[in-house]
């Protein structure tokens, strides 16, 4: 961490600073081609297919230039926190404090093993992408990519060696890909596989332990939560975004290799994948149902809404050795055959199941376009 990146006037800051709006106004020099030009006369806006997810080659040959550098947006190494109530420190445009936070600040929460909530605001994650931290006393990596509104959680372990996750200046299908600092093996983020370097073929443990929502419904939920705070050791307009609302309109900027128009390019779905599958869950319709059961690979699943967080947690529909059949009983999730009733979190609560928790799985809250462009045979569920 470079601690000079603190002082606004010093040629650090301002140098640092400078690199961070590159990616801003590569975008905004994309969005005018895209205007001069039309559509379709940009070549990397062609719909070719999309290589199979064990195409490694292929995809390491498709990863294009994000207009950065290794870093070049710079993950937070050493998260600071404040709790809920903290006194409002001075502040400024370049440096909101934790009593400044507005409730309808969208944020990805984790509750981790040893009982102590996190909330890592966006509108600080947006200007670094990656946060390395440790959670109960193991190395993790929470991801976001702001071009794919995607945020995923990876264990800090790679076959027994412990390492944390950098930017690599690329993207692939728009989507953030990450570089190991142990090996700089290339990983985009929407795959969680290395396409390249020592590392290349290996998966990444993926931690189904983000869930989406705003900073007022998680503190209400959790008020002895704590919050990233804007002691990043870097100068950033924290409280603006540096793509603007590029993820509510239609555009999308930078390549992919597989287009569908059956939704909004960025309407939010839950992406699950089970070997060579994939499944994407409609949001909108799943908080509606409260719950959704499908199947992926012959394997029954249940997406279940929490109305309080306004967010969707995906389950094998699976207890005791035995498939669970969900339906909705008024306001109650139930097992048909047994009548146990089960909470958002995946856990009986009464009836012959109690106590059972249903396993949870990695289900991405993502844009639709991207999605699909990383996984076109996706099942669709709306």
């Amino acid at each position: 961490m470079d601690v000079r990146s603190r002082t606004p006037g010093s040629a650090t800051a301002r140098a640092t600073f400078r690199g961070s709006v590159d990616r801003r106004r590569f975008l905004w020099l994309a969005a005018s081609g895209l205007a001069a030009e039309g559509c379709e006369r940009l070549p990397f806006l062609a719909r070719p297919s999309a290589p199979p997810a064990d195409d490694l080659d292929a995809i390491a040959a498709a990863l294009v230039d994000g207009g950065q550098y290794i870093d070049g947006i710079p993950p937070i190494d050493f998260p600071d926190y404040d709790p809920v109530g903290a006194p409002a420190m001075p502040s400024s445009f370049f440096a909101p404090r934790a009593g400044e936070y507005h409730d309808d600040d969208v944020i990805d929460g984790i509750v981790p093993a040893d009982g102590q909530p996190r909330a890592y605001p966006r509108f600080i994650t947006v200007w670094h992408e990656i946060v390395n931290d440790i959670i109960a006393g193991q190395p993790i990596s929470l991801t976001y990519c702001p071009l794919t509104g995607s945020t995923l959680v990876f264990s800090g372990r790679l076959d027994g060696v412990e390492t944390s996750f950098g930017t690599s200046g690329r993207l692939y299908n728009s989507n953030l890909v990450m570089a190991d600092r142990d090996s700089l093996s290339f990983w985009p983020q929407l795959l969680g596989i290395a396409v390249s370097g020592e590392r290349k073929g290996e998966r990444l443990r993926e931690l189904p332990i983000a869930v989406t929502t705003t900073w007022g419904r998680w503190k209400a939920r959790y008020p002895t939560t704590v919050v990233l705070t804007t002691r990043t050791g870097r100068v950033r307009p924290y409280r603006s975004s540096p793509y603007g609302d590029y993820d509510r309109n239609e555009t999308i900027i930078f390549p992919v290799r597989a287009r569908d128009g059956r939704f909004h390019p960025k309407r939010v779905v839950y992406g699950v994948r089970e070997g060579g599958s994939a499944t994407a869950v409609d949001k909108e319709a799943a908080l509606r149902r409260g719950v959704t059961t499908f199947e992926l690979r012959d394997r029954p699943f249940v997406a279940l809404a929490d109305e309080e967080l306004q967010a969707v947690r995906v389950f094998r529909a699976e207890a005791r050795g035995e498939r669970v059949r969900f339906v909705r009983r008024g306001d109650a999730v139930v097992d048909e055959r047994t009548g146990s009733r089960f909470s958002h979190m995946g856990i009986a609560v009464s009836g012959e199941l109690v106590t059972e928790r249903l396993e949870q799985v990695s289900a991405t809250e993502v844009q639709w376009f991207a999605w699909y462009a990383f996984y076109p045979r996706t099942e669709v569920i709306s």
